[in-house]
């Protein structure tokens, strides 16, 4: 027998997060669109569209399903967020800060949000900011190794090398296999003519897949 209704969307909403997982993106935006049909106003399945349309590289579609979910639900911090690391692939930068900032708005202790907006800061030569969100991110969860490493390179940048070395050894000490941290750590060293360990410190970054 045919399924209809509320039904009908909760099996289709959840047939798209199963595809979705099994990265089979374009069967899952079908399902979306066929749960959408019972409710357009559903900001759980716009969500998960816009989740979906990012993983595929659509960026413009998907900050158009962030919108909807947003308009939907304007207290959705994690679209505001996701919106906002879309803006940043884009490269706009401003706008993605405003979609960030939101996201803490609603949610202060949003860990990504401020490592976000960190980001966000870096790629606009900001780095004084930059280093203050990566700061808020590490304040809220100190074992944030990806803040910690954002902030290596936010002071290797400014030739704080000194500075820039205890961070990207945290960032390491948290997560060994960081190849970025590695990295930071070598630039650090070389920097300060500490060239036998940057040697050392590039060949791991390089071992674990870095590539600049």
């Amino acid at each position: 027998m045919p399924v209809f209704g509320q039904a009908a969307k909760i099996n289709c909403y959840n047939e798209g997060i199963y595809l979705a997982e099994q990265g089979k993106y374009d069967e899952a935006i079908k399902y979306f669109d066929r749960a959408l049909e019972t409710n357009p106003r559903d900001a759980k399945v716009w969500y998960n569209k816009g989740v979906v349309f990012t993983q595929q590289g659509k960026y413009d579609e998907a900050i158009l399903a962030y919108d909807h979910a947003i308009e939907d639900n304007p207290q959705d911090a994690n679209a505001w967020n996701n919106e906002g690391v879309v803006l940043y692939l884009q490269g706009e930068f401003d706008q993605a800060l405003l979609a960030s900032y939101r996201a803490i708005e609603i949610n202060p202790q949003y860990i990504e949000a401020w490592n976000n907006i960190g980001n966000a800061f870096y790629n606009q030569g900001k780095y004084d900011e930059a280093i203050r969100a990566y700061d808020r991110a590490i304040e809220i969860n100190p074992q944030l190794a990806e803040a910690w490493c954002n902030k290596g390179n936010a002071l290797n940048n400014q030739s704080k090398y000194d500075q820039a070395l205890q961070a990207s050894e945290k960032a390491i000490e948290i997560d060994p296999l960081l190849a970025e941290g590695w990295n930071n750590k070598a630039i650090a060293l070389r920097s300060l003519d500490r060239n036998i360990e940057a040697d050392a410190a590039f060949d791991k970054a390089r071992e674990l897949g870095y590539k600049d």
